[in-house]
C-alpha cells in the first residue's frame, strides 16, 4: 500500500511539474499524457485484480544508512586540534611536525586530549608546553 501511495504521489508531482515546464504550445498533449499515466497509476490494483498486466512507476527502495553525528564531530575537533598542535609547534619553537591527537569527548565537547603523537624530533621543551597548554601527560614522538 506504501508503495501504491508513492507511486501516485510521485506521478502526480511529475504531471504537475511537467505542467509548469513545458511550454503553452504542447501542453495539451503532454496533459493528454500525464492524465493517462496518472489514471493509469491509478486503476492499476483494480486492472491487477482482473489480470491485466500493467508497467510498474514504482520507485526503487532507498537504503539509508546509519550516519552518527558525534562521529562527525569527533573528526571535526580532532582535525582542529592537531592543526593546533602543528602550528603551535611551528610558531613557538620552528618544529615543522604532523600530528596525531586522540580525544575524549562529553556531550560534543572536548572533555580531554588523551594522547599526542608528533612526527618529529623529540624536543623536551615543546613537550612541557604541549602538557600545559593541552593538559596532556602521554605525549611520543616519532622521529621522523
Amino acid at each position: 500500500m506504501k508503495g501504491y501511495i508513492c507511486t501516485v504521489a510521485a506521478v502526480a508531482i511529475m504531471a504537475a511539474l511537467a505542467d509548469i515546464l513545458i511550454p503553452k504550445n504542447w501542453q495539451k498533449y503532454i496533459s493528454i499524457l500525464t492524465g493517462a499515466i496518472l489514471l493509469i497509476s491509478l486503476t492499476s490494483p483494480l486492472l491487477k485484480l482482473r489480470g491485466i498486466s500493467v508497467p510498474s512507476f514504482s520507485l526503487p527502495e532507498t537504503k539509508y544508512t546509519e550516519y552518527s553525528m558525534e562521529e562527525q564531530i569527533s573528526q571535526e575537533l580532532t582535525k582542529e586540534i592537531e592543526a593546533d598542535i602543528s602550528n603551535r609547534l611551528k610558531k613557538e619553537f620552528d618544529i615543522t611536525a604532523r600530528a596525531r591527537a586522540e580525544l575524549e569527548l562529553n556531550d560534543d565537547k572536548i572533555a580531554r586530549v588523551r594522547e599526542i603523537i608528533i612526527f618529529a624530533k623529540e624536543n623536551n621543551t615543546a613537550s612541557a608546553r604541549l602538557r600545559e597548554v593541552y593538559g596532556c601527560n602521554n605525549i611520543i614522538w616519532r622521529g621522523t
